[in-house]
C-alpha cells in the first residue's frame, strides 16, 4: 500500500514553517564546502578559456571574410582589357614594363599581408590552448577529489533531517556544527565508503542502458538515514537494508521526485531564489519518507513475526 503522498509533503510544510531560512544556510553551507572548488573553481576556469578562444576564432571569421571578397570588384571583370600587354606584366613594377616585378611573386603580401596568419601564431594558440585544458582538468580532479572527501557531509546532512523530522530543533550555529561533527568524527571512514560505493555501483549500472542505474539509485535511496542510524553497520550493509526497505516501492519513491519538477522550474523561472524554499522542503519530505518506510518495514517484520509465533 502506497504512503499518502499529499499528506507526507503537507506535514513537511508545517515541519519548516518558522525553520525554513535555517534549514536552508545549513544545506547552503555543505553545498558551498562540497561544491566549491568543484564547480566554481572548474567552470570560472572553463570561462576564461573560452574568453580566450573566442577572439582568435572571431579573428579567423573576419579574415575569413575578408578573403572571400579579396580582388572581387568592378574592374575584375576587366582585367586584361586595355593594353593585351598589360595581362603578360602582370605584377609588374609600373616604372618597369615588360619587366616581372618582384610583386608578382609577393602577390597579396603588401596591405594585405594581414590575410595570412602567421604560423608563429597558430602555434602558440594551440600550445597555449592545450596549456589552458591541462591546468582546466587538474583543477576540475582536485575539485572531484575534494567533492568525494567532502561526501560524508552530505550523508551527516540527511541523518540531520531525520532528526528534525523527529522533533528535534536546533539553531544554524549548532546544526551546521552537527553536520560536520557527524560527518568527520563519528565514522568518517564509513560515510565516505557509503558514498564512493554506491557511486560507483550506480556509475557502471548506468552503463546498462541506464535504467540498471536508476533502478539502483532508488534501491539505496535511504543508504544514507540507515547510514546515520546505525553508524556501526557496514556500508554494504547499509545498502543492503536499503534495498530491503524499499523493495516493491521503488516506484513511489519515483514518483515523489516527479512530483517536485514543478518546484525546480519554479526555481530555474525565479533565478533559483526559490530554493531557500525548496531545499528544506524536499529534505524534510524526503525525511518523512524514511520515517514511513522504516516503520513500515518494522511492520512487516513484526507481522511475519507474528504470523511465525502462531504457527508455532
Amino acid at each position: 500500500m502506497n504512503l499518502n503522498r499529499p499528506l507526507i509533503k503537507h506535514q513537511a510544510k508545517g515541519l519548516i514553517s518558522g525553520n525554513v531560512f535555517k534549514l536552508f544556510v545549513i544545506q547552503l553551507v555543505v553545498f558551498i564546502c562540497m561544491m566549491g572548488i568543484w564547480e566554481i573553481g572548474a567552470t570560472g576556469y572553463m570561462r576564461s578559456v573560452f574568453r580566450y578562444i573566442v577572439p582568435f576564432v572571431q579573428s579567423i571569421e573576419d579574415n575569413s571574410a575578408d578573403f572571400d571578397d579579396f580582388g572581387i570588384d568592378d574592374d575584375f571583370n576587366n582585367f586584361g582589357n586595355g593594353s593585351g600587354n598589360d595581362f603578360y606584366n602582370f605584377g609588374a613594377d609600373e616604372n618597369v614594363q615588360g619587366e616581372p616585378g618582384s610583386d608578382f611573386y609577393n602577390f597579396g603580401a603588401g596591405n594585405d599581408a594581414d590575410y595570412y596568419a602567421d604560423s608563429d601564431y597558430y602555434e602558440d594558440f594551440f600550445f597555449n590552448f592545450a596549456s589552458l585544458m591541462a591546468v582546466f582538468w587538474l583543477v576540475y580532479t582536485i575539485g572531484f577529489i575534494v567533492y568525494i572527501l567532502l561526501s560524508p557531509l552530505e550523508v551527516s546532512l540527511s541523518g540531520l533531517y531525520v532528526s528534525f523530522a523527529r522533533g528535534n530543533r536546533f539553531d544554524t550555529g549548532s546544526g551546521i556544527k552537527t553536520v560536520f561533527r557527524n560527518a568527520f568524527k563519528n565514522h568518517y571512514g564509513k560515510k565516505l565508503g557509503l558514498v564512493v560505493l554506491r557511486g560507483i555501483c550506480v556509475y557502471f549500472l548506468s552503463w546498462l542502458f541506464i535504467i540498471p542505474g536508476i533502478v539502483y539509485l532508488y534501491s539505496t535511496y535511504f543508504a544514507n538515514q540507515i547510514m546515520c542510524d546505525n553508524p556501526d553497520i557496514s556500508p554494504s550493509q547499509a545498502l543492503d537494508v536499503s534495498k530491503k526497505m524499499v523493495k516493491g516501492n521503488r516506484w513511489e519513491l519515483f514518483v515523489l521526485n516527479l512530483s517536485f519538477i514543478p518546484w525546480l522550474l519554479l526555481c530555474g523561472i525565479g533565478f533559483g531564489i526559490p530554493y531557500i524554499y525548496v531545499w528544506p522542503y524536499m529534505a524534510t519530505t524526503n525525511a518523512l519518507y524514511y520515517e514511513n518506510f522504516r516503520l513500515r518495514r518494522c511492520r512487516i517484520i513484526y507481522i511475519s513475526l507474528r504470523i511465525i509465533w502462531l504457527l508455532i
